[in-house]
């Protein structure tokens, strides 16, 4: 809906939807050790967590004039999780 109003005066609505990024987070929030950070990256079709670089790139480019055609979608960075 945020997408449709914008739209006509030029404003793009969207969003990312994360998977696994190896920011600390769990760490930090979750207590997670080394080995359990392993196993969870392990569930990812990538076999790796995401890299914050990798968040940041993404991010950096929906806010670039290249993206200017790009409205009302939710971009998910997962490396396959949840496929």
């Amino acid at each position: 809906g945020l997408a449709r109003q914008g739209a006509p005066r030029g404003i793009l609505v969207n969003g990312v939807r994360f998977g696994y990024i190896e920011s600390g987070f769990h760490q930090r929030w979750h207590n997670r050790t080394p080995e359990q950070m392993a196993e969870r990256a392990e569930l990812v079709p990538l076999k790796r967590g995401g890299h914050v670089d990798e968040a940041a790139a993404l991010m950096t480019y929906l806010l670039s004039d290249w993206a200017g055609f790009i409205t009302g979608q939710m971009i998910p960075l997962t490396g396959g999780d949840w496929l």
